[in-house]
């Protein structure tokens, strides 16, 4: 099926405070689903491991809607 990998940009516990960095041009995220049929990558900017506690958290269930 189809994948929306999702990730906040400074997530401390997921990627070490750098998910742009870590996901931004190759991403292992990708390998852990070779068999996807689309495949898509989004860093939520300025937030950390709780998307949802953000003030911008608006941002990512918009991707999230979208993409559904």
């Amino acid at each position: 099926g189809d994948v929306l990998f999702l990730a906040a940009q400074h997530d401390l516990i997921f990627c070490g405070g750098d998910c742009v960095g870590l996901y931004g041009t190759h991403s292992a995220a990708k390998e852990a689903f070779p068999k996807a049929k689309s495949w898509e990558r989004y860093i939520q900017p300025h937030v950390g491991h709780g998307i949802n506690l953000h003030y911008n958290a608006s941002g990512a269930y918009g991707v999230i809607m979208d993409w559904v």
